[in-house]
């Protein structure tokens, strides 16, 4: 196997609240893998990530503790790609996390942002704790973008909550994974990569068992839900600072 030729590494700890693009600093490695899936964490697609890279978009979701779930991302691109959330199927993604690579400078870059009929519109989520992103070239043909980030279950955007019962771990959405391109650190229009066809329940790893996934290379974008246009942080810091310290012990446990 080629050695990989990274670009650039970057990584942000103790992030209260994320404004759509962040500022990164500091630096590690990534290595996203199949292992744990369908016991500790729940992944999708069916694809590994490191047999199938060159085809293989890539997510996975882990309810740590607390309230706290992590996510990996990874997809064979060099500009991005990007986990959408959706409540409602005929709404579309209202939450959509995207890692993606500023062409620019070679740099990562990660933003919040909600899916509509004309693409991916900025927005905020107040309650994504951490991210750690790469985008490195593998060869002179291949690149790849790939990051790990841990929210809050009851993700919210602006000031509207889209949780469920915490109380029962069900935390279920509707998935599909993006790819687009970049150009500097604007984001081109989705294409879906895979989509669950059904609500995944992101704290059970075996939530997207009989779950029909979907590569199509283009996608009607459905227009996401109207935002507030307040930005809320926790309603509770002491509590928001307790969850930040335990997701990131349990990223030094999956590691």
């Amino acid at each position: 196997m080629e050695a990989k030729h990274l670009v650039f590494i970057a990584i942000v700890c103790a992030v209260s609240r994320i404004e759509g693009q962040i500022v990164l600093t500091s630096s590690s490695s990534l290595n996203i893998t199949r292992s744990g899936c369908g016991t500790s964490k729940l992944c999708f697609p069916s694809c590994d990530p490191v047999v199938n890279s060159s085809t293989c978009y890539f997510g996975s979701t882990q309810y740590l503790f607390n309230g706290t779930l992590n996510f990996e991302l990874m997809g064979p691109t060099s500009g991005y790609v990007a986990l959408g959330l959706a409540s409602d199927p005929n709404v579309g993604a209202t939450i959509v996390f995207v890692c993606a690579n500023n062409n620019n400078s070679n740099t990562f870059f990660f933003q919040t942002a909600s899916n509509t009929t004309s693409g991916l519109n900025q927005t905020t989520v107040n309650t994504v704790y951490t991210v750690l992103g790469s985008a490195y070239n593998q060869s002179l043909n291949q690149s790849f973008t790939q990051c790990t980030f841990t929210t809050s279950s009851n993700l919210t955007v602006g000031n509207i909550s889209t949780s469920t019962s915490k109380a029962s771990t069900n935390i279920s959405y509707y998935v599909t994974i993006f790819s687009g391109t970049t150009n500097g650190a604007t984001l081109g229009f989705p294409f879906s990569q895979y989509y669950s066809g059904k609500a995944l329940n992101l704290a059970d790893p075996t939530s997207n068992t009989n779950t029909t996934s979907s590569t199509s290379s283009t996608t009607a974008a459905a227009a996401a839900a109207t935002t507030a246009s307040g930005s809320d942080s926790l309603t509770n810091p002491v509590a928001h600072a307790l969850a930040i310290l335990l997701s990131a012990i349990g990223l030094l446990h999956l590691s």
